[in-house]
């Protein structure tokens, strides 16, 4: 995986498939998000997995950011 921005708009000429962000729990990440929200809301990327989280209140930190994304835990 690489960090950074996709073209857009982004296709793949597949039906039923809708893309998807992975990011972290780390300083980092949140510094993406808050970078490529806007962005991510554009371009209907409207799911995302966070990895890597240590515990509930850096998960809701993170969720509270996000919205209107949604982000799901795979830890």
């Amino acid at each position: 995986l690489n960090v950074g921005n996709l073209p857009a708009p982004i296709t793949h000429g597949r039906t039923g498939i809708k893309p998807f962000f992975i990011i972290g729990a780390d300083p980092h990440s949140m510094d993406w998000l808050l970078r490529n929200k806007d962005f991510l809301i554009q371009q209907k990327i409207l799911r995302g997995l966070i990895t890597n989280v240590p515990d509930g209140h850096s998960f809701k930190r993170f969720t509270d950011t996000a919205a209107p994304l949604q982000l799901y835990p795979m830890n």
